[in-house]
């Protein structure tokens, strides 16, 4: 008893931890402690690092659980490393879906081997590998589903203590750690004690039901694979996709068809169904397996021959790949005859891995899907295959510095060949390269016109200019070329430090809009510059023209900054005060 005590601490300990460490990295990038880059590094690795922890502790020692987990996290990190600088932001690695699931791949798919590896001495026993997989998957599902029955918990005891006007649990929520400290921790013990069931019950007991209940299913599967693959051979598929392409279903159907195959035939013979229709079902789709990536695989060329790559396509095109694979070895092993079974189990293992091994590749150079994008898009526009009002330049934007580099060579090969549509849709995208040219020009001519008071406080100016994008530069110019009966210009910006809770300084920016005027504060915020809405007072609207006199004497003078005529119940951000 006092083990199995004694296992739990441990996992929640090791939950905790794993809690702890990421809202360590995740605090310290939203205070500026360390960069974006830094932190998405060390939040993969951790996160690598603590979930196999977690998976191979439960059937190792901590001290060799972690002795297999860090070499993960670390290549987990690395990988992320080489992922995220294809990118001037390391967000840009989110933008893709492909990239986040084939981190999810290298992370998850080596532990089965792993255990497999340190339980039974070698990688290559297959019911092992069989076993593995499938508790951990079971495993991960359970202990999701506790730490989410325990938040569920935690806010109707909240509910329930608020009616009686306490609120315990709500101030300890509150703590910033304790989200991640609770989640981890309920995560580690969830992992504990559903490996303390699987100890106890014989092998096959913890996943018999489960994969009685997935064998089910593998009738129904392929014969609606069947039905799909023969109709679309004598009828035909609508090669309209523009809006919705059958790619993805098929390959989610391939991967159905795997994912039940596998569970039919099990870890063994001993252990396989042995009713005659789930057994002809798995053979059928197995057969069917290369006819649903061949169909997937043109679906996906169709669109591709008609937009052109993205990383979701190319990626797909990698999913395409491999479900070709699996299906060849599957329908090879059926067509081959008695024995089938033992050949499919026989190659799932090197299967996994090569699964493995294009995740890796997916997240290196050597498939750098948004230099291929961007190098086809760009061919695209210069061979005038697209035209070149379907120019997007977020579109480029979004792959990286590679998509920087097409925009670059599609500007210098229109400038070369004098293409003025290539031009004009060149220079209307936001993150072009002739757009940035003409917002840098925009900023500039609006740094001269934009008085600022006090007149020292133009770096203030310059900063808050930086970050605007072209629209809001060009309404300040345009009040700004506005005169008023005296010749002066429409436009003022006053500079203070008007939010003393935040760092540096804040300002006001009035604008003489022709018909109203327009008075807003400014302060930077994330790269952006938030504005928010100003008021007298005593809460009194003023007339366009007091407030026209504003920026008049605005412009001959700094403005005195006082305190505002307020007072609050209560201290802090959680006073509460009259709104004039």
């Amino acid at each position: 008893m006092q083990a199995v005590a004694g296992k739990r601490l441990v996992l929640a300990t090791v939950g905790a931890a794993a809690g702890l460490s990421l809202y360590l990295v995740t605090e310290g990038a939203a205070r500026g402690l360390i960069g974006n880059r830094a932190a998405l590094v060390a939040g993969v690795g951790l996160a690598t690092f603590f979930a196999a922890l977690l998976v191979l502790s439960a059937a190792l020692p901590l001290l060799r659980a972690a002795g297999r987990a860090a070499p993960l996290g670390v290549l987990l990190a690395g990988l992320a490393t080489l992922l995220m600088f294809r990118w001037d932001d390391a967000s840009g690695m989110l933008n893709s879906a492909g990239h986040s699931l084939a981190l999810l791949a290298v992370a998850v798919l080596p532990l089965p081997f792993l255990l497999t590896e340190a339980t039974t001495g070698t990688w290559r026993n297959y019911p092992g590998l069989f076993r593995h997989s499938w508790t951990i998957l079971l495993r991960g599902g359970a202990a999701v589903l506790f730490t989410l029955a325990v938040w569920l918990l935690l806010w109707l005891s909240d509910a329930l203590l608020q009616v009686v006007g306490l609120r315990l649990i709500g101030w300890l929520v509150d703590v910033a750690p304790m989200p991640w400290l609770i989640s981890g921790l309920a995560f580690g013990l969830a992992v504990a004690v559903v490996a303390e069931l699987s100890a106890q019950l014989p092998p096959q007991a913890s996943l018999g039901l489960v994969l009685r209940l997935l064998r089910l299913l593998i009738p129904v599967v392929a014969a609606v694979s069947a039905v799909f693959v023969i109709s679309a051979a004598v009828w035909g598929i609508d090669r309209d996709f523009r809006l919705f392409s059958p790619a993805p279903t098929l390959l989610a159907m391939a991967a159905a068809g795997i994912t039940l195959i596998t569970a039919t035939l099990d870890e063994d013979g001993a252990q396989a169904t042995r009713n005659p229709l789930l057994l002809r079902a798995a053979q059928l789709m197995a057969l069917l397996l290369p006819a649903l990536a061949v169909l997937a695989g043109w679906a996906l060329w169709v669109r591709v021959a008609a937009q052109g790559l993205t990383p979701d396509r190319l990626f797909a095109a990698v999913l395409v790949v491999l479900a070709l694979l699996y299906g060849l070895v599957y329908a090879v092993a059926v067509v081959r005859g008695r024995g089938w079974a033992g050949r499919i189990r026989r190659a799932n293992p090197l299967l996994a891995l090569m699964v493995m091994a294009a995740a890796v590749l997916w997240l290196t150079p050597v498939l750098d899907a948004e230099r291929l994008s961007a190098a086809d898009q760009a061919d695209r526009f210069l061979e005038g295959r697209k035209a070149p009002d379907l120019l997007n330049a977020g579109d480029f934007g979004r792959l990286g510095r590679a998509g920087a580099a097409a925009l670059a060579r599609l500007t210098a090969e229109a400038e070369s060949r004098g293409d003025a549509a290539l031009l004009a849709a060149l220079a209307e995208g936001a993150g072009s390269p002739l757009n940035e040219a003409r917002t840098d020009s925009l900023r500039a001519e609006v740094e001269a016109m934009l008085p600022v008071q006090p007149a020292s406080a133009t770096g203030t100016r310059s900063a808050l200019l930086f970050l605007m994008q072209s629209w809001e530069l060009e309404e300040i110019r345009n009040a700004c070329e506005s005169r008023d009966a005296g010749g002066a210009p429409g436009c003022v910006l006053v500079v203070a430090d008007l939010l003393p809770a935040l760092p540096g300084e804040e300002a006001v920016l009035a604008l003489d809009r022709g018909g109203w005027i327009s008075v807003e504060g400014l302060y930077p915020e994330g790269g952006y510059v938030l504005r928010r809405p100003m008021q007298s007072g005593d809460g009194r609207m003023l007339s366009d023209e007091a407030m026209r006199d504003l920026i008049a004497r605005w412009q001959a003078a700094p403005p005195p900054v006082a305190p505002a005529l307020l007072n609050q119940i209560g201290t802090g951000t959680s006073g509460l005060f009259f709104v004039p």
